[in-house]
């Protein structure tokens, strides 16, 4: 969508995902190191200017993005898609509800692989990230609709937000094929437009200095001469 209507676009698997190498996903958290490359990669492409450079992320990946943007200001736009408020929550939501003993277990995987669970934390990123323009979407059938709230109640103030009616995760384009490319680029275009060109105020020749001629003594006129005597 950003690609036809005219913008640079890098597109890249997280690892252990798609065609990227890697055995386990970390949910947000070693994938913060793919982030900070990607970013890296893109910067240094000649035709690239660094300071007009956003950041794109959905699900696990709005998780790294937005640890990310928020330790790096040169990061100009935010969007996350589908995000989570904490990466412990994340892991835990859907087990919460058959009891902790069931809700641990969840978490037993993330603690063996030496995940990070504290340290993703979106709901706190997001304050870190303004005054940047952040855009932030969300489909009302996905899971953990609470959270979503939360999150967006605490941005409100300073992001833009959308709920898509009806979305359940991931599938944005198909639930509103028209509106969701339009937002999109919408944002795109007033985060990521080129600064205003100023142009330099043309060079002023000095005016020269003009020599004052002193006026002429007056000749006493023939009555002062007179009065003189």
């Amino acid at each position: 969508m950003l690609r036809d209507a005219g913008y640079g676009v890098l597109l890249f698997d997280l690892r252990a995902h798609g065609q990227s190498g890697g055995e386990t996903s970390t949910w947000g958290d070693k994938e913060r190191q793919d982030v900070r490359a990607a970013l890296a990669y893109v910067r240094a492409q000649p035709d690239v200017d660094p300071a007009r450079v956003g950041a794109l992320g959905f699900s696990i990946g709005s998780a790294a993005v937005a640890e990310v943007a928020a330790e790096d200001p040169q990061v100009a736009a935010v969007v996350l898609l589908s995000p989570f408020n904490t990466l412990w929550l994340a892991a835990a939501y859907d087990f919460r509800r058959f009891g902790v003993v069931t809700q641990t277990g969840a978490l037993v995987p993330f603690w063996r692989r030496g995940i990070a669970l504290d340290e993703v934390r979106t709901i706190d990123a997001v304050d870190r990230i303004k005054p940047r323009p952040l855009l932030i979407v969300a489909g009302t059938e996905e899971s953990g609709q609470p959270l979503l709230d939360e999150l967006f109640a605490h941005v409100a103030p300073y992001a833009q937000t959308w709920r898509i009616p009806g979305a359940s995760h991931g599938n944005f384009a198909a639930t509103a094929p028209e509106e969701y490319p339009r937002r999109l680029r919408a944002f795109a275009e007033a985060a990521l437009k080129p600064a205003p060109v100023v142009e330099p105020a043309p060079a002023v020749a000095p005016t020269p200095a003009v020599e004052k001629k002193k006026a002429p003594a007056r000749k006493p006129s023939r009555r002062t001469k007179a009065g003189a005597r």
